[in-house]
């Protein structure tokens, strides 16, 4: 049985999500699907993507990892669960640089032979 993500999901309890199925276990999630929704706040000017991702194939949802939950216009949040990222955005009027950027590797168990 796959578990639907999307629309249901919503209506579903932390409780009812908080174990993945066998199948999902199982799956080596090879394949995504992402999904962008851009928000435009009539009121404020500014705009706001909400991205997701699921493995195409068990329909898992991934978690954003080292993002705060929470909501802001100043750098990217995630929902509570970190399910959803929330990216604040604008149109590139004027080409801007970013005064600095952190690139870090991520750590790898070595095997000893």
């Amino acid at each position: 049985m796959k578990r639907k993500y999307g629309a249901a999901r919503s209506r579903e309890t932390l409780a009812e999500r908080a174990e993945a199925t066998a199948e999902q276990k199982a799956c080596v999630h090879q394949q995504f699907k992402a999904n962008v929704a851009v928000n435009r706040f009539e009121d404020t000017g500014r705009f706001l993507a909400e991205i997701t991702v699921v493995c195409v194939d068990c329909e898992l949802p991934f978690r954003f990892m080292g993002v705060p939950a929470g909501l802001g216009w100043e750098r990217p949040s995630c929902s509570i669960e970190g399910l959803t990222l929330n990216a604040p955005i604008e149109p590139e009027l004027v080409r801007v640089l970013q005064a600095g950027a952190r690139y870090e590797m991520p750590k790898v168990d070595r095997v000893q032979h």
